[in-house]
């Protein structure tokens, strides 16, 4: 059988199989885990800021199903309304989602509130 080279270590090895690509389950896994690593390095900052958001719905939401806050509380709480996991339109409302908590903008007397509730 042909040689070929571990893309992990770099070194020359005669698989065992036609589709071995690792010299070892080793170097395999070690590949793979750094691949990985890399992904959770590169979101990492856009899943703190989610987790954050998360962290302050909850508390806001106080074990109660549902709540309207004004606008300026989920502000000083620095709350990133940009940032969320889902996105949709109901009845021309738009509904944002993190996990399990929903929050929505409403305009009532030219105030901007916040309806968070549990989806």
């Amino acid at each position: 059988m042909k040689t070929k080279i571990d893309p992990y270590t770099g070194e020359e090895f005669t698989p065992k199989r036609n589709n071995q690509i690792f010299a070892t389950i080793k170097n395999k896994i070690a590949f793979n885990n750094q691949k990985a690593a890399k992904i959770r390095a590169q979101r990492a900052p856009i899943n703190n800021i989610i987790k954050r958001n998360y962290e302050i719905l909850s508390l806001l939401l106080d074990q109660k199903n549902e709540k309207t806050v004004n606008l300026s509380t989920l502000n000083d709480l620095s709350f990133k309304a940009n940032h969320y996991l889902k996105h949709e339109i109901i009845n021309q409302e738009h509904i944002f989602s993190i996990f399990d908590i929903s929050f929505q903008n409403i305009k009532k007397d030219n105030l901007v509130q916040t309806k968070i509730f549990k989806s």
